[in-house]
């Protein structure tokens, strides 16, 4: 018995396998579905804005008239600044699309892997059973029914290790975003006082930084939710902060402008921090579910040793 016990622990923790591929598998194709309108979408945005900027720069009439008027450069730099920030949406978007698509196709191929693990985990069962059977059926229907609730335990504690790796990741990268704002915010107030063309150009250069940490962060909340799911846990996480707008006050020198972008640095700030309230709030109660799990499982080793022993002094 102890062969068929040790094949169908083995079975069982390839068949939770399977199911969380199947559950991931689901999750990625409605996000890749999404992304792939997103990435339409943005770039088609992306296209616009870019032909706005070729007008004004060309011989078009609106350039002509804008010419006229001597708004010509105040103009395209403001459709410069909207092409460049939907040129970063569509890029972010491209690459979450892809990435999506790479994880998507790993998952298939990894479930292709354990297309029979259903039927061979029946067969051992049955097998199992069969020989149960000649030592007592209820003894019998017993342990596989303890084996059956292991196996779950064992598997929710597999998937909630991946959720809470996965949490660990988003909160490096919100802490990497909070780490540049906090320069740029540093950056900010000496700008405000008076601080010149250089506070200016560290000021942004903390901004650009932020913002291509964004990236990151995105990414690794998408993952984080994924995991998420297998533990039965919703969580609605999500951020972006649009840092592509620098609005120019280094050449404009205008303290009204100074104190937007500080404004800006700030509001970027605290949605850092919920976010990142949010994630450690979710890893506390996946601690909490392990730590009882784990609480379950000791009961049902006990359980299981007694039961066995039981059966041995009644054969």
């Amino acid at each position: 018995m102890a062969n068929y016990r040790a094949q169908l622990r083995d079975l069982q923790q390839k068949a939770y396998q399977k199911n969380h591929l199947e559950n991931l598998a689901a999750e990625l194709e409605k996000e890749y579905e999404d992304l792939k309108q997103k990435v339409f979408l943005y770039e088609a945005q992306m296209n616009q804005e870019q032909a706005d900027v070729d007008k004004l720069e060309g011989r078009s009439l609106s350039a002509f008239f804008a010419g006229l008027r001597g708004n010509k450069e105040e103009r395209l730099d403001k459709e410069r600044q909207e092409a460049r920030a939907a040129r970063v949406k569509y890029d972010m978007a491209l690459l979450e699309r892809n990435q999506v698509e790479d994880q998507l196709r790993r998952t298939r191929e990894e479930l292709a892997d354990l297309e029979t693990i259903p039927a061979q985990r029946e067969a051992i069962l049955d097998q199992w059973a069969q020989a149960v059977k000649a030592v007592g059926g209820a003894a019998g229907k017993a342990v596989l029914d303890l084996e059956e609730k292991r196996a779950w335990y064992e598997g929710q504690r597999r998937e909630i290790s991946e959720a809470v790796a996965a949490g660990q990741e988003a909160l490096t990268h919100a802490d990497g975003i909070l780490d540049s704002l906090n320069s740029a915010d540093g950056w900010a107030t000496m700008d405000v006082f008076g601080g010149g063309l250089l506070s200016s150009v560290f000021k942004y250069d903390a901004i650009d930084q932020a913002q291509a940490k964004v990236e990151g962060l995105q990414l690794a909340l998408r993952r984080f939710r994924t995991e998420l799911v297998d533990v039965s846990v919703d969580a609605d996480l999500n951020f972006t902060m649009d840092g592509t707008t620098q609005f120019f006050d280094v050449f404009l020198d205008n303290i009204c402008t100074d104190f937007r972008v500080m404004d800006e640095i700030n509001k970027s700030q605290e949605r850092v921090w919920q976010v990142k309230k949010e994630i450690q709030s979710l890893q506390e109660h996946l601690t909490q579910q392990d730590s009882q799990h784990q609480a379950d499982l000791e009961q049902l080793d006990r359980d299981l040793e007694e039961l066995l022993l039981n059966m041995e002094q009644d054969t």
